[in-house]
């Protein structure tokens, strides 16, 4: 805020001639007053100037050798998900298929999209900042088969040309409460794997699950889990996939050590 003085001062005064005609006499000029002054205001400190959008520096990325170490990452793209309802659940193997079922139409007409393939490039970011490692250009196709997760092996001949294979493969649930049944609840699970492509083993794996109900303290009713393009349901998929990713990158944390902090945007001078 710019600051504003004022400064004003008023002259008042001057001379007052008198003429007596009976004296024939000018009586002396009565004293000027004394001017008043107003005193300036105190200016108040100038305020930090905002930087605006123009005055903040793009983020430099570090540079990267372009003949250092490749991190690939890769991760499921359709999971199977299993919709259980008090009416599908009555056999085991006919509840099942039905289930399924269910699940599979909830994610047809929801676009409900398996977070594994985002979950398995933040992890693969994160590694290629710690080793100073270049951060493939997308996914790599590994070849899956319904429930089935991929092997080291396998994931080694998906990217013979990188260093590590990061893969993550997600599937969830959804059930009623057996004392509640208009009550449900999410369950969210998640299979990480580092696989080291020189010796096609695991270098780092793991196992996560996150229920709604004990880890988020969600107990919702099927409408608002399935309402609204499934709605309820995304949420709990996406606080399920940052509780699963925290745990994985703790993990390969003790394995390689922690990640660098990323780099904060530079704010450029005012000129």
């Amino acid at each position: 805020m710019k600051s504003k003085v004022l400064l004003s001062i008023l002259m008042l005064g001057g001379s007052a001639e008198v003429c007596l005609a009976q004296a024939q006499s000018v009586a002396p000029p009565a004293p000027a007053e004394a001017p008043s002054v107003v005193t300036a205001t105190p200016a108040e400190p100038a305020a930090e100037p905002v930087p605006q959008p123009s005055q903040v520096a793009p983020v430099a990325e570090p540079a990267v050798d372009p003949n250092a170490p490749l991190i690939a990452y890769s991760g499921s793209m359709t999971t199977i998900m299993a919709a259980a309802t008090p009416g599908k659940a009555v056999f085991a193997m006919v509840g099942a298929a039905a289930m399924i079922a269910e699940g599979s139409r909830i994610i047809a007409e929801n676009n409900v999209i398996d977070p594994s393939q985002a979950m398995a490039r933040d992890l693969a970011t994160d590694l290629a900042r710690l080793k100073s490692a270049r951060l493939a250009d997308g996914p790599v196709e590994v070849k899956r088969n319904g429930i089935t997760i991929p092997k080291p092996p396998a994931l080694a001949a998906a990217a013979p040309q990188a260093a590590y294979v990061v893969d993550v493969e997600s599937g969830w649930s959804t059930s009623y409460f057996p004392v509640e049944w208009t009550r449900f609840h999410v369950l969210f699970t998640s299979n990480m794997r580092l696989a080291d492509v020189a010796t096609k083993t695991a270098a780092v794996k793991h196992f996560c699950t996150w229920d709604s109900d004990k880890d988020g303290g969600l107990r919702t009713s099927q409408a608002d889990l399935f309402g609204d393009g499934a709605k309820g349901l995304k949420a709990a998929l996406a606080q399920g996939a940052t509780f699963c990713t925290g745990q994985f990158k703790a993990k390969i944390a003790e394995t390689f050590g922690a990640a660098p902090a990323e780099p904060k945007p530079a704010v450029a001078a005012a000129s």
